[in-house]
């Protein structure tokens, strides 16, 4: 089991967002530097790696393959993986993910280029692109963050997304992965997402939305895991005074089953 892709939290804020977000598709000046950053990673990335930096190695990780039982929302399936080429210096990943509801909405996906270059031990500094697909509200965003190694096996990311009508959406994470056994595994999980104060995306100052997970995961084989968990998340502040307004609640509890891979 890993972290990564689409919350059911965003699926509350995508509510909130999509007739605010529906203008927002013309190539902009966001776009145009979202494009560019992921020019310079490819670029430096044709380079030779020098001896020092080690190998290069590539990974696909299959981080979720699940069905998502939603209260008060209907079901649906996500996707989320990622393909990653990377030394002992810095590397490149490319990381998609896609909801698909169960009643025949239309999906909406996710999609990251991301370069990353360690700057100390555990201190990874990334830079890339970020765009979400989904009917009438594509939305291009250019992303500049840090993921930690943290003690315990804890593993953190920061991530600052600059939108295209000049709004910093911030999202911080922590997950870790802790063995019960050579087969069993738990992997908790807490999201934040905070919108500045005056953003078409939330208009309140803070946290928009919270989201705490836990799945519990048996191994099958070297590279399968089968896991299943319950994931709470929560709308904070005009978010949720406008669901409340539109007779919807702020929040949604989801049972989840599913299975990750890592080659």
């Amino acid at each position: 089991m890993r972290d990564s892709g689409p919350a059911n939290h965003r699926a509350i804020i995508r509510r909130h967002t999509l007739e605010q977000g529906a203008a927002l598709k013309d190539w902009t000046k966001t776009r145009s530097a979202a494009s560019i950053s992921m020019g310079i990673a490819l670029l430096a990335l044709a380079f030779p790696a020098r001896a020092e930096d080690g190998a290069t190695n590539v990974a696909f990780s299959l981080d979720y393959a699940e069905w998502r039982a939603v209260a008060h929302e209907p079901d649906f399936a996500l996707i989320d993986g990622s393909i990653t080429r990377a030394n002992d210096r810095d590397g490149l990943q490319l990381k998609a993910a896609a909801e698909v509801p169960a009643n025949g909405d239309p999906a909406v996906g996710e999609f990251q280029a991301r370069y990353f270059r360690s700057v100390a031990g555990g201190i990874d500094l990334i830079f890339g692109s970020r765009f979400d697909i989904a009917p009438g509200d594509d939305l291009a965003m250019a992303m500049l963050g840090a993921g930690f190694a943290l003690p315990l096996g804890l593993q953190s990311e920061i991530l600052l997304n600059l939108t295209e009508n000049g709004d910093v959406l911030a999202r911080t994470e922590l997950v870790g992965t802790f063995a019960l056994s050579p087969k069993v595994s738990v992997q908790p999980k807490v999201e934040v997402n905070w919108s500045p104060d005056g953003s078409e995306f939330a208009m309140g100052t803070g946290p928009e939305a919270i989201e705490a997970a836990l799945r519990a995961g048996y191994a099958v084989g070297d590279v399968w895991t089968l896991y299943a968990g319950i994931i709470h998340g929560r709308a904070f502040g005009t978010v949720a005074a406008e669901l409340r307004d539109a007779a919807e609640q702020p929040y949604t509890t989801t049972v989840t089953f599913g299975l990750s891979s890592a080659f």
